[in-house]
């Protein structure tokens, strides 16, 4: 049996903002959960919709 370094959760974080619903510190909360749950975040990234679509979601 091999001996693995065990690593940490390595993450890519997708954050949508609404138009209509911009706030910054939702995107900062979003970030600051996943580091505090122990997340590496590998990327970041973020897009923009003009409205919730139920397809999407």
């Amino acid at each position: 049996m091999f001996e693995r370094p065990r690593g940490g959760e390595r993450t890519v974080l997708v954050h949508l903002r609404l138009d209509g619903f911009e706030d910054d510190r939702d995107f900062t909360e979003f970030r600051e959960l996943a580091v505090s749950a122990g997340a590496d975040c590998a990327a970041l990234i973020t897009g923009r919709r003009p409205a919730p679509d139920p397809r999407l979601f």
